[in-house]
């Protein structure tokens, strides 16, 4: 961006026109849910290596006991095969699942459900790949995301 001097991932910038009223509210659940949280905050610090987190995207819906292995990382990303730039600055998770987020998922939130059922937003989802028995028996799912 102009005038910044740091390099970020995804980007979300949301205009509000006059007599327009937002709510803070996100979508939770599977691909076809209605179910709605209340965002409540902005998680109060940078994520750190072993956060848990909550993933929700347009063509995975919502995955959660992800966690955070990595922070401050460049990385190459691609999309459809194709290699599509650089991720910088970005935060990595893994789960252990066969799955994980799916192309179309990119912008979709990132955050953290409080004891209270509300929601702390965290981040934007990135990227993200799955490698079958990487570092474990399991499969694992990685996620990258641009935190907030």
């Amino acid at each position: 961006m102009t005038g910044q001097t740091v390099y970020r991932g995804d980007m979300a910038l949301i205009e509000l026109f006059p007599g327009v009223t937002a709510t803070n509210v996100i979508y939770r659940g599977g691909t076809t849910s209605s179910a709605l949280s209340s965002v409540a905050e902005m998680w109060y610090r940078s994520p750190l290596k072993g956060d848990q987190f909550c993933t929700g995207g347009s063509a995975s819906g919502e995955l959660c006991n992800w966690t955070v292995d990595a922070v401050g990382i460049d990385t190459p990303v691609s999309f459809q095969g194709k290699p599509a730039g650089t991720l910088r600055n970005a935060v990595r998770g893994f789960i252990n699942l066969t799955y994980g987020t799916k192309e179309g998922d990119s912008g979709g939130s990132v955050f953290t459900v409080r004891s209270d059922g509300q929601i702390a937003a965290k981040g934007i989802i990135s990227a993200g790949s799955t490698v079958p028995g990487y570092g474990t028996v399991k499969p694992v799912s990685s996620v990258y995301f641009t935190d907030i």
